[in-house]
């Protein structure tokens, strides 16, 4: 079994695949950052820009950085709070990657200027607002597989020509979970108010590395949190010296705000708890998709009642019905318009039909009810959306040489390359 991947029968033992007549192709990914590059494409390039335009845009690489911690370290550098950073997607940790960042009244000198370990800035550019999360027009992938068995060249041919032709299953990697389902626990746990739970899960997850060391002051902000009594709440203050940064905000409400724990959820970056809840609708997502690949004519057959998405743009109408529906179907096979899964929420369209009950059934089986959802407080409430099944990779190139192939392929912005390997080795890519 190849380094970074998993049998997947264990976690998720339906799970179909598109070229499932192809046998499973043993390979190595991920042995270091540099056999994983990704580049935004932007919407449009941040150019020179006007002089009175207040927000900085600029494009940095980064290497084995989650785009989290390199917003961190470009806004601690520049004496700002992470909040205030704008980017267009979320990357990995694992991998060499650029992307844009955005951050208003800042001088480009300073942006250019930073010298930060495994982080380099590359371009800078003015624009009259921020940048915003989804704003750009897809991500170029160029992934390395090692010790791959020359003797697979057609097989890998044929997979990647099924793929180009009939379409990627458009899944959520295991990576938009957290590691062992870690994002999607705590969002089940922010969407029921178990507030408590949310807090312990959020202290365990920016502690640092490591289990959390007996008699530490992380430790002691957890038993307070496990506290009733306002004296242990009020000396989480104390703690503030020791403490992680991402948690003292969390220790200074505690004493703030003592035994009120929806005061403290309120405290925690609101990207985070987004982050989360986002988790459940991918998981929603992941369900209906399952659902509709081992149905008759897979995941691209338009049924009525449908909605249907250009898998690049978002942009979406209702599938027609009579004469138009056959010229639809053609649409779908040619991955230009395709049907789509949900995103849960109150704004999103509905579909209708068979195609509504099997939505309504993965909703139920995670555990949501959109009157949840919709009544989450401060401003967590996601609007929904719809996602395209499928997705057809652009501009897919491969070369090898002895037991190195390497992938170079465009993908809609939130599709994951990762899937694209998981249709070649039968198994999925561990999240990193």
């Amino acid at each position: 079994m190849s380094s970074g991947l998993q049998s997947d029968r264990e976690q998720d033992p339906v799970r179909p695949y598109c070229t499932g007549s192809i046998a499973p192709i043993p390979f190595v990914h991920s042995s270091c950052p540099e056999d994983f590059r990704v580049e935004e494409l932007p919407e449009g390039e941040p150019g020179a820009g006007q002089e009175d335009w207040t927000h900085l845009w600029f494009e940095i690489e980064k290497r084995g950085l989650s785009t989290a911690q390199a917003v961190g370290r470009v806004a601690r550098a520049l004496g700002r709070e992470p909040r205030e950073v704008g980017y267009a997607g979320r990357k990995d940790t694992m991998g060499v990657t650029r992307q844009f960042l955005s951050l208003e009244h800042v001088d480009a000198t300073a942006v250019q200027g930073l010298e930060l370990k495994d982080l380099r800035v590359l371009a800078t550019g003015r624009r009259a607002r921020k940048l915003r999360v989804g704003e750009l027009a897809g991500n170029r992938f160029d992934l390395t597989l090692r010790e791959f068995p020359p003797e697979r060249h057609e097989e890998l041919k044929r997979a990647l020509s099924q793929l180009t032709r009939e379409g990627l299953p458009n899944f959520y990697g295991p990576q938009r979970f957290g590691a062992g389902g870690t994002t999607l626990r705590m969002g089940s746990l922010l969407v029921g108010g178990d507030w408590r739970a949310y807090l312990r899960a959020f202290v365990h997850s920016h502690h640092g590395p490591g289990e959390v060391q007996e008699s530490s002051p992380v430790a002691s902000l957890l038993a307070a949190l496990d506290s009733d009594q306002r004296k242990d709440w009020r000396a989480a203050r104390s703690l503030t010296a020791e403490l992680p940064t991402s948690l003292v905000p969390l220790a200074k409400q505690m004493a703030r705000r003592p035994l009120d724990l929806e005061s403290l959820v309120r405290t925690l970056p609101r990207r985070t708890k987004a982050l989360h809840i986002s988790a459940l609708q991918a998981a929603v997502f992941n369900r209906v998709l399952d659902r509709r690949m081992v149905q008759p004519g897979g995941a691209g057959r338009v049924l009525p009642g449908d909605l249907l998405v250009d898998p690049w743009t978002g942009e979406g109408e209702p599938a027609p019905e009579g004469d138009a529906a056959a010229e639809a179907q053609i649409q779908a096979d040619l991955l230009q318009r395709v049907p789509s899964g949900p995103l849960p929420g109150p704004a999103a369209q509905r579909t209708r039909g068979a195609v509504a009950e099997w939505e309504g059934e993965a909703l139920r089986q995670a555990g949501l009810e959109l009157e949840a959802l919709a009544s989450l407080p401060g401003g967590l409430a996601p609007k929904g959306a719809r996602r395209a099944l499928l997705v057809g990779p652009r501009d897919l190139t491969w070369e090898a040489e002895g037991t190195v192939v390497r992938l170079r392929f465009t993908l809609p912005p939130g599709s994951y390359a990762t899937v694209l390997l998981e249709e070649l080795g039968k198994s999925r890519i561990l999240s990193q």
